[in-house]
């Protein structure tokens, strides 16, 4: 009996692994970008292997594709580290591979994010700018209490204890592909 190749276990893996694991679409789309992925980097010729064949090495090969090709951040990559670690923790089960290459490899070191805050003049200076503007309360309150803009958005009434005077963050709103945005 021959091994299957990548993409055709995979294939046959990413329907079982919805079953059992993904419920939520979001997770599912992003587990569709893993396989599309992975099925176009083991489909090239310098590439083609096995299931069984696969290695750590070939793992990290595939990563770094992901760097150098994608433009992929080593935080989706780390995304993807999970979806490909269950999909071979599927096949172990299945006993088609051995060992899960996945847990062979290093772990994927994540990017320090510098990320640029307002001075108090700045923030001033911003809030005189927006008086009489409709986003003025939204702005207000991300300056004063550090909300981001999907947190704001998702503000509903219940969140707020006027008694007391404090609010609770219970949803944020999400953009859905680039179309709808929606409440969780």
């Amino acid at each position: 009996k021959t091994s299957p190749k990548i993409e055709s276990i995979l294939a046959e893996t990413d329907n079982n692994y919805y079953q059992l694991v993904i419920k939520d679409k979001e997770k599912k789309k992003k587990y569709d970008l893993t396989l599309d992925n992975m099925k176009e980097y083991f489909s090239m010729d310098e590439h083609k292997k096995t299931v069984k064949e696969v290695t750590a090495d070939d793992i990290e090969e595939f990563y770094e594709f992901l760097r150098d090709e994608k433009k992929l951040k080593n935080s989706t990559i780390d995304h993807y580290r999970d979806n490909i670690s269950s999909a071979f923790k599927s096949l172990q089960r299945k006993k088609l591979v051995k060992y899960n290459p996945i847990e062979l490899t290093e772990a994927i070191k994540q990017e320090e994010n510098e990320v640029p805050t307002y001075n108090r003049a700045e923030i001033l200076n911003l809030f005189k700018v927006m008086e009489g503007d409709t986003i003025e309360l939204p702005t207000k309150i991300a300056g004063y209490y550090g909300l981001r803009r999907s947190e704001i958005l998702g503000l509903r009434i219940d969140a707020f204890d006027f008694e007391e005077n404090y609010f609770t963050v219970k949803h944020v709103a999400l953009e859905s592909f680039g179309k709808h945005a929606e409440q969780r």
